[in-house]
């Protein structure tokens, strides 16, 4: 809110430094869990549904049968090929991955969440 003008829309979010010149960083915020180094998240599904997902180490095997999910869009300044899709093949991508989404989590209304792994050698 500070860069916008009073009454226009602002965006709420933290940024996290995790590395850097690689070496890991941890913010160390009582009651906030931080998780330091570059980490890569895996994706399970079964069915053509979302089961789990699992978060480790940036070079680290992903587990058999499951797919990355973080692909770099920048490099020396560009954007890479990741970057190129178009905005029609972006909301359809994200379309596909909602309806994937147990039927629960697609409900506003119900709780529940997704499991999340995350490797213990990441832990602080």
């Amino acid at each position: 809110a500070v860069v916008v003008s009073d009454g226009a829309p602002s965006l709420d979010a933290v940024y996290k430094l995790v590395e850097y010149d690689g070496k890991p960083r941890a913010k160390r915020s009582p009651g906030k869990p931080s998780l330091p180094s570059r980490k890569q998240v895996y994706r399970r599904a079964a069915d053509g549904r979302i089961v789990e997902d699992a978060i480790q180490p940036f070079d680290a095997p992903a587990p058999a049968g499951w797919r990355p999910l973080l692909q770099p869009v920048m490099a020396d300044g560009a954007r890479t090929a990741a970057a190129q899709d178009t905005l029609t093949q972006i909301r359809e991508r994200a379309g596909a991955q909602i309806a994937a989404l147990p039927a629960g989590l697609r409900e506003l209304r119900t709780e529940g969440a997704l499991p999340v792994t995350i490797e213990r050698s990441l832990r602080l």
